[in-house]
């Protein structure tokens, strides 16, 4: 999977990290940064399957 997700040091807010960049994954440029635990994990799940569609339609 490309995207993880991170918990804040000594918060409870997590980031969407792209595994590529290590850094955080942008979504209309803005990086997913100081998100609540389950915009995160949606936000991950929706950017991975994106990310396999993605290559899936490469391949073609």
């Amino acid at each position: 999977m490309r995207y993880t997700m991170e918990k804040l040091p000594g918060r409870d807010l997590w980031a969407v990290i792209d595994s590529v960049t290590h850094r955080p994954a942008l979504v209309n440029d803005v990086p997913q940064i100081d998100l609540v635990l389950d915009d995160a994990d949606d936000l991950t799940d929706l950017l991975n399957r994106l990310d396999q569609e993605a290559a899936l339609g490469a391949k073609h």
